[in-house]
């Protein structure tokens, strides 16, 4: 797509194991808004930033012990991913204001 804004966006994820929500501040990712149902989330770039992406699903791990999940070292969270047919995916939606404070 030409002349795709490039911006500085929030997700929320509510965790259903612990009713937390994360607020996820992405950087520098296209904007296409209501042109696309979902959010694109570039893996490199999160790699890129210390964060550990196993998008690896769990029936194809032969034997590994790793989670399915996008982790931040950091703070050592865990944030479980999901499939769709053969896409990975991260069920995200727009911040509300009670989440943001």
């Amino acid at each position: 797509m030409m002349n795709t804004p490039i911006v500085k966006a929030a997700k929320a994820y509510n965790d259903p194991q612990t009713g937390e929500t994360y607020i996820l501040i992405l950087v520098q990712v296209s904007f296409l808004g209501d042109k696309l149902e979902h959010s694109l989330i570039c893996l490199n770039q999160l790699c890129a930033h210390g964060v550990v992406v196993n998008d690896v699903p769990i029936h194809l791990m032969q034997g590994k012990q790793a989670m399915y999940s996008i982790y931040f070292p950091e703070k050592q969270i865990h944030l479980p991913l999901k499939m769709y047919g053969c896409l990975s995916y991260l069920n995200t939606h727009l911040p509300l204001a009670h989440e943001i404070e």
